[in-house]
């Protein structure tokens, strides 16, 4: 009884719809903690994804339509991968965010690299979360505006799948080339 009870309510292997967007963020940003310091031994952990996956959703929901996390199985138009930053200057008393966002067509192909920083005036040993929070929003309105603008990504968003196209699994993260690019050294954060 508990059995078939349990397959019941099992969620469907497939994917009922496909999104248009799908956000990949490592399970490491979930389970590492990061340290921002300050003198005085003031020190602040915490996770990057809790802070970036809500903004994700938020901010790119708004412009690019249906939005997903990557959980498995999920599929769509277009896969974001995005890297988190951040950077405390105790003596600026400044916090620096960076995010990176690497997109992929439905097929897995690299379509654009986009990098937003921001920064956020504060105090760490005063409401860190309200400054990281801020500091990574103001990163993703910059990411979004990147987006929106570039003419690649557009067309694949805009472009309607045929039922047998692939639609960038998120099951197939592991897979995907990562976004070579040219050898700079980035002392900018």
């Amino acid at each position: 009884m508990s059995i078939t009870l349990g397959l019941a309510m099992a969620p469907s292997a497939q994917a009922a719809d496909s999104n248009d967007m799908l956000v990949y963020i490592s399970p490491k940003e979930f389970t590492h903690s990061y340290r921002l310091s300050e003198y005085y031994n003031r020190d602040f952990w915490y996770s990057q994804a809790t802070y970036v996956e809500p903004l994700a959703k938020e901010k790119f929901g708004k412009e690019f339509g249906s939005v997903g996390m990557c959980r498995g199985l999920e599929t769509g138009k277009t896969l974001v991968w995005l890297k988190p930053s951040m950077f405390y200057n105790p003596l600026m008393r400044v916090f620096y965010s960076r995010v990176t966002a690497n997109v992929y067509a439905s097929d897995g192909q690299p379509l654009a690299t986009f990098v937003s920083r921001a920064e956020q005036p504060g105090f760490l040993g005063y409401a860190p979360q309200r400054n990281i929070d801020t500091a990574y929003s103001e990163a993703m309105e910059g990411l979004v505006k990147m987006i929106k603008a570039d003419s690649k990504v557009q067309a694949a968003l805009s472009t309607p799948l045929a039922a047998e196209a692939p639609k960038a699994p998120c099951a197939n993260i592991a897979l995907i080339t990562p976004i070579a690019a040219p050898f700079a050294l980035d002392l900018q954060y």
